[in-house]
Formats: structure tokens, C-alpha cells, sequence
């Protein structure tokens, strides 16, 4: 998994994964039913379907990371999915030990790991899971941010245009449902 991220990473902005439909409600879902199964703490809350156009893999790694990063760092994980306006927006919530404030930005490029990692085992991640995150996230023309869970935690909150990628609109003529 982590030689995967690496790679993933390492090809992000060289590669261009064509654009498609994809039912964002049922990724997510899917995502959060993983974890679930294997005992973990973690809820879905949006609607029952939510159709955008995104690039596939690209988008499924990136919530998969920071869901990922959720249950590493805390107990219980909180994914929601919600249209503001002309957004989709996607916050990852965990009750973990947070970022600083100050550090935050340090945590988007790659090979920088936080406390709370560096005091986990090695073998827990290179420090690519956020990088890969904001890679994905700048590719659809999106934003990341950051914000503190009183009394402690973090969520991430990814907002993405509702409409296609500037320039690839029609580019996907399927829609990807995952776990369906």
C-alpha cells in the first residue's frame, strides 16, 4: 500500500485520468463500510446518491487517505458529503490528536510527517497521504482545509466544483458506481 502511494504520488499531475460520473454518495459509503467491517469506529452522513464528474482513482485514493489517516490517528471517523451552492463538499472528521495550526501547511508536501506519526512505527507511512490528498484535490480545482475539533481532532474539509474539470466537460461517458 504505501509503494502504491508512492507511485500514486510520484505519477499525480503526469498522468491524466480521464474525467467520468461518479456516484460520490456510494465511494464514500464503500470507503467508510471497509473500515466498518474490520471493527473500526466510522459513519457516513450525506445522501443516498450525489453524482459528479471526477477522475475516478484519483478521487477514491485521496478520501481513501484521509479516511486512512482518520483511524490511525483517532478513534472514530465521521465522513460527510453535502452541495454549498455550486460546491460538493466532503469533510473527514476524526477525534484525534489534530495538526497545529502551524504545521498544517508543512503537512501537504510530501515525506513530512507529524508528531503523532513520527511517534508511531516506521512502517505506518512515508508521509504522502495529505501530499497525494492536496495533489488530487488542486487536479479538480478544488480546495483543502483544515480545521480543529473542539476538544480535539481534525477535520478536513475538501470542496470541489460541481461542474466538470475546466476543459474535459463530456470527457467520461460512464458512471463508476463503487461498491454497487
Amino acid at each position: 500500500a504505501m509503494i502504491d502511494g508512492a507511485l500514486t504520488y510520484l505519477s499525480e499531475g503526469r498522468h491524466r485520468e480521464a474525467v467520468g460520473l461518479v456516484d460520490l454518495s456510494t465511494m464514500l459509503q464503500t470507503i467508510c463500510d471497509g473500515w466498518s467491517d474490520l471493527g473500526r469506529d466510522v459513519v457516513f452522513e450525506g445522501p443516498d446518491h450525489l453524482v459528479r464528474q471526477v477522475r475516478p482513482v484519483a478521487i477514491e485514493r485521496a478520501f481513501a487517505n484521509l479516511v486512512d489517516n482518520a483511524l490511525k490517528f483517532g478513534t472514530r471517523c465521521i465522513v460527510r458529503l453535502r452541495e454549498e451552492g455550486e460546491r460538493v463538499v466532503v469533510e473527514v472528521e476524526d477525534d484525534g490528536p489534530g495538526i497545529a495550526a502551524a504545521d498544517r501547511e508543512a503537512m501537504l508536501r510530501p515525506f513530512v510527517r507529524g508528531d503523532a506519526a513520527r511517534n508511531m512505527d516506521d512502517t505506518r507511512g512515508f508521509g504522502l497521504g495529505l501530499a497525494i490528498v492536496k495533489a488530487v484535490v488542486d487536479g479538480h480545482d478544488g480546495r483543502l482545509a483544515f480545521e480543529t475539533v473542539e476538544p480535539h481532532g481534525l477535520r478536513v474539509v475538501i470542496s470541489l466544483p460541481a461542474q466538470p474539470v475546466a476543459g474535459e466537460r463530456g470527457a467520461g461517458a460512464g458512471t463508476h458506481r463503487f461498491g454497487a
